[in-house]
Formats: structure tokens, sequence, C-alpha cells
């Protein structure tokens, strides 16, 4: 009975140890559709795999006018769902999975153009990065923010940066390290402050002091 009992045991810790390997793998690449609301613009990603070879000229991965089918730019590679476009959908920026061999954090492209940002120049601390079984993470999903309207994508590493860029061009317009948010202005500045508070704090307590004192 008891080695019936070992052998289940085992089996079950066998099943329980496959399961976070499995959920932390790269899910295959699917075909799939972005459509933008009032434009007559759709965007297909289209895997090597799914090419529909019954075509004439099969299709591929890139930005279409939806009523015609014409191709306005293509791209040579696949990237998941997360997409950022620009305003005018001439520009994305697509965040990549990173496996740990791995060393892009963000590819930008610009009208078919592929434009790539390695995660080593945007973290100072590469020890910050996050690992799983199969990759790492070295941006804080939470904390996101694109802009469609004006075309910018702001994100903040595992060390604490901000960047935002232009979806339009890849480059960075702002730079801002939050682990010093709270020192405003330069470090003389903050200085200034932080002394003004000390001796503020030490005069009122020598002042309540002496009144107790006279008391």
């Amino acid at each position: 009975m008891k080695k019936i009992e070992t052998f289940i045991l085992i089996v079950m810790l066998f099943f329980v140890s496959a399961i976070p390997a499995h959920a932390d793998s790269m899910i295959a690449p699917m075909p799939y559709e972005i459509d933008f609301e009032g434009q007559d613009l759709v965007f297909r990603m289209v895997p090597s795999d799914n090419y529909n070879w019954n075509q004439s000229i099969p299709e591929e991965s890139g930005l279409y006018v939806k009523s015609t089918g014409e191709k306005i730019y293509t791209v040579s590679e696949y990237f998941y769902q997360e997409l950022y476009f620009s305003a005018d959908r001439m520009s994305f920026a697509a965040m990549t999975w990173q496996e740990t061999n791995e060393d892009r954090g963000i590819v930008f492209c610009i009208s078919g153009t592929m434009n790539p940002v390695r995660v080593t120049d945007l973290m100072k601390d590469l020890d910050a990065r996050k690992y799983s079984v199969s990759h790492y993470n070295w941006e804080q999903y939470n904390e996101r923010v694109y802009d469609e309207k004006n075309s910018t994508l702001s994100i903040l590493t595992n060390d604490g940066i901000r960047y935002t860029f232009d979806i339009n061009t890849g480059e960075i317009i702002q730079t801002s390290d939050e682990n010093a948010a709270f020192l405003p202005g330069s470090t003389w500045v903050s200085i200034a402050i932080l002394a003004i508070i000390l001796i503020g704090s030490v005069l009122i307590i020598y002042f309540y002091w002496k009144r107790i004192e006279k008391k």
C-alpha cells in the first residue's frame, strides 16, 4: 500500500512541476487582424506557416487598405498583439517576447522598417530583470502609458527609469528616474530644502523645551 501511495505522490509532483514550465512557454504564432475605428485600414499579422498558398500572391503581414486590399507596407517579422500604433498607423511599437538569449526590448516599425531598442541601452541595473522559466521581464507592464492621439508610448523599467517614446520615429522624447522623483529640481535645491526642514525641526524642538523649562 505504501508503494502505491509513494508512486501516486511522485506522479502528482511530476505534473505539478511541469505546469509552470508549460504555462511560461511562448504561445505559437497565430494570424490576427487589428481594425482601426473610423479608418479604412486593417493591420494583418500572418505567420509564415499560415500563408494561404492558394492565392496568386500570398498575403503578407502588414498594413492594408481595408476596402481595396491595397498594401501600404509589410513587416518581415512576427509580433504578438502588444502593438502600439501611431495616430496615422504608419508606425507602431512592438513589445517583444523576452527570451533569455535575446536583448531586444522594443521594436519600432516605421513604414515597414524595423528599429529595435536594446534592453541594455534602457536599463542601468540589469540585475533588476526578473527571470522565469523561459524568459525575463525588464519593464513594469502595468506602468505602460499609451497616448494614441499624440503617438507616444511611456514605459517604466524594473530599475525605475521611465522613458517616453515618439512612436512615429522610435526616438526617446523624455527620460526620468522615478527612484529620485522625491527630490525636486536639481540636487542642490533638494539639499537646501532638506536642510531647511531639518533646521526648522531643530528650532521647533528647541523652543518647545524652552517653553517647558519656563513652566
